[in-house]
Parts: C-alpha cells; sequence; structure tokens
C-alpha cells in the first residue's frame, strides 16, 4: 500500500515540476520576445498566446481544476471566450482606423 502512495506521489511531483518547467519556459520566450525585431502587432498576440498557455497550464494542473465537474470548466471556457473578445475589440476598432496597424 505504501509503496502505490510513493509511486503516485512521485508521479505528480514529476507533474507539477514538468508544469513549473512548462511555465518557466514561456516565462523566457515572453521576455525574449520583447527583444525581437518584431512589429508591435505582432508581438502583442505572440505574447499573449504563451501567457494564455501559461495560465491553461497553472490553472488545469497545478489548481487541479482539468479533473473537475463540467459546469465549472463551461464557465471557464466563456471567460476565457469573453476575455478574448474584450481584448480584440480595441484591437480590431484600431485596425479598422488606421489600416495597417501590423506595420507598426
Amino acid at each position: 500500500m505504501s509503496d502505490n502512495n510513493s509511486r503516485a506521489l512521485q508521479q505528480e511531483t514529476r507533474r507539477h515540476l514538468l508544469v513549473f518547467g512548462a511555465v518557466a519556459l514561456g516565462t523566457i520566450l515572453i521576455v525574449l520576445s520583447s527583444f525581437a525585431p518584431l512589429a508591435t502587432g505582432v508581438k502583442i498576440p505572440v505574447v499573449l498566446a504563451v501567457a494564455i498557455a501559461q495560465a491553461a497550464l497553472v490553472t488545469g494542473f497545478l489548481m487541479h481544476l482539468i479533473t473537475e465537474k463540467r459546469m465549472i470548466l463551461s464557465s471557464l471556457v466563456l471567460t476565457g471566450i469573453l476575455f478574448v473578445a474584450l481584448i480584440f475589440l480595441p484591437i480590431l476598432s484600431e485596425a479598422d482606423q488606421t489600416h495597417h496597424f501590423l506595420l507598426r
């Protein structure tokens, strides 16, 4: 019985360390992208994509929401969709006004 518990603990510890490594790698990617010679209109979506992936890893594995009930996950998905919509509405409005926001 104790052998099964220690094996489960080792697997859980390994999973948490992998998530930690992925989040650390994402943070490094965000910092490196700030120094990349890209237009601002390209940098922002790249940074947001990495940040969303990091948030998904943290909430899914470290907060154990990946095993929660369907209602909690559906409310999180709805929140994410609304958040993305609220982020992209000003970007699309700016694109409509300037017609070349990716070239800045």
